[in-house]
């Protein structure tokens, strides 16, 4: 299936994927503003998209910059948070930084792993969140990855 984020970016996902609603978006992060969110329950796992919109501030700063903050943030708010690894590759022929990491549900002992992954277009930042049970990640990511190689500027 394919989707649209922010206007320039589109991807495609299996179909065993669903959107998801506002309130799902709004339960796991917080806020809808400028995401988009998929999902599959029998798969236990989320991908999420988000941009910002154009501002001065993304003059000054850079993807790399964008990442460590959010990286911060989840250090701060995911419980037992732990980085895996660290790396930098290209997403739809932009440069792109992220972080794979593993974290204990906070309202469960269940264990979840997951990436963030922060690029530039033009003067938007996209954010792309990937979450999975850690049991189910290896099948997970390599579905992931699939998305994130169909990834490509409008």
């Amino acid at each position: 299936m394919l989707q649209t984020a922010g206007g320039e970016l589109k991807f495609l996902y299996p179909e065993y994927f669903h959107m998801m609603s506002i309130e799902e978006i709004d339960r796991y992060f917080c806020d809808h503003t400028n995401r988009i969110g998929i999902r599959s329950n029998e798969r236990h796992v989320i991908v999420s998209v988000s941009y910002t919109k154009p501002k001065i501030v993304n003059y000054l700063t850079d993807a790399k910059s964008v990442l460590s903050s959010a990286e911060r943030n989840m250090k701060r708010n995911l419980k037992n948070y732990k980085r895996i690894e660290k790396r930098q590759f290209d997403v739809a022929s932009k440069k792109a930084y992220s972080v794979r990491f593993e974290y204990t549900a906070t309202d469960s002992p269940v264990e979840q792993c997951g990436e963030l992954i922060v690029f530039r277009v033009n003067q938007k930042f996209y954010s792309i969140y990937y979450v999975s049970l850690k049991s189910l990640d290896q099948e997970n990511y390599r579905d992931f990855q699939a998305i994130l190689n169909s990834m490509e500027l409008a």
